[in-house]
């Protein structure tokens, strides 16, 4: 059977499996695969622009034209959009970059679902980002920014009415001698104030949390802290979460860190005398603070951990006998562990 004799509905399944590139090419051969596939382009998969693609992309959804010009209008499809302002081959400079994705978020913020930008303290001051959320967004549930300071804790306070998911990564210093992941957002729970009856899926990574931070964020359902640390050094790792987000389920936990900002070593042995002293220490003060505050009410279901000795800090404890460098936790071993 030739393609273009099949049902509209079967060519759409069809090109749910194929690459972006390869619908280009079929939208290229006739008409009707033309009118039938273009919006797939982007509805299939979130659309990906740099600075070297960002211009194309424009012209191919006629932004900049007069209503009575455009030969189509794909404004409807564009639901996820990201932007990465590394350099590349023959790209326009980081300003052009984020201007000419300005245009974009405006001419299309009826419908977006998702806006994603990475290297933002590159390309944007934190006025400068808050000017791009600035226009109306009533459709926008995610928000994903890479490369955040603490200065751009405003800058999307207030964007949009219902965000249910937020990824923020801090910054990143780097020193002569290689990367310090330094742990930058100190300012993060300001940034969520605004959403912290909506949000249930949240990624903070370079993040410093405690338990005096603020009200909780009791619809999070979903947490993943990567290089995270604590502020007090009287409650450690697990209370500042507990405090903070009382109804999460699962949590992932990716390299909990010291408040010098070093990760706790892999090879911690707690044979060794020195570093069962400081292990027995923060577990101790965690385990303290839950006995006279409590802990998760609903025992958690998942918890994800590098190693079991960043387990054994927390204060919780597991039943599980050989370090892994991923330990699930389940609801029941939770649920025991909280009575410890």
């Amino acid at each position: 059977m030739q393609l273009v004799k099949l049902n509209t509905d079967v060519l759409l399944v069809i090109a749910e499996f194929l690459s972006l590139k390869d619908v280009a090419q079929l939208t290229r051969t006739c008409r009707l695969l033309y009118d039938t596939l273009i919006h797939t382009l982007l509805t299939i998969r979130p659309v990906h622009l740099d600075r070297a693609t960002i211009i194309p992309f424009c012209q191919f959804m006629q932004i900049g034209r007069r209503p009575e010009e455009r030969t189509r209008d794909l404004t409807p499809f564009l639901k996820r959009i990201s932007l990465r302002l590394s350099p590349v081959n023959n790209s326009i400079s980081i300003f052009e970059a984020t201007q000419v994705f300005n245009d974009i978020v405006r001419h299309c913020a009826q419908h977006l679902v998702s806006i994603s930008i990475h290297h933002v303290s590159e390309g944007y001051r934190p006025e400068e980002l808050r000017f791009t959320f600035s226009v109306p967004l009533p459709c926008l549930q995610e928000v994903h920014l890479y490369d955040v300071r603490d200065d751009y804790q405003y800058a999307v306070a207030d964007v949009g009415p219902q965000l249910h998911l937020i990824e923020l990564y801090g910054s990143t210093r780097y020193i002569q001698d290689g990367e310090d992941s330094g742990l930058i957002l100190d300012g993060a729970l300001p940034i969520l104030f605004h959403h912290r009856s909506t949000i249930s899926d949240l990624t903070l990574c370079n993040v410093l949390l405690a338990v005096d931070n603020g009200d909780p964020f009791p619809a999070v359902r979903s947490l993943l802290l990567e290089r995270y640390s604590f502020k007090d050094n009287e409650t450690a790792w697990s209370p500042p979460l507990i405090r903070l987000f009382p109804n999460v389920e699962p949590v992932y936990l990716w390299t909990i860190r010291t408040r010098d900002d070093s990760p706790l070593p892999y090879g911690f042995d707690l044979r060794d005398p020195f570093t069962q002293s400081i292990a027995d220490g923060l577990r101790y003060r965690a385990k303290a603070w839950q006995a006279e505050h409590g802990t998760w009410k609903n025992g958690l279901r998942h918890l994800y951990v590098d190693s079991m000795i960043d387990l054994y800090c927390l204060g919780l404890s597991t039943r599980d006998r050989a370090p892994s460098r991923s330990t699930r936790w389940s609801s029941q071993t939770a649920a025991r562990a909280a009575c410890c």
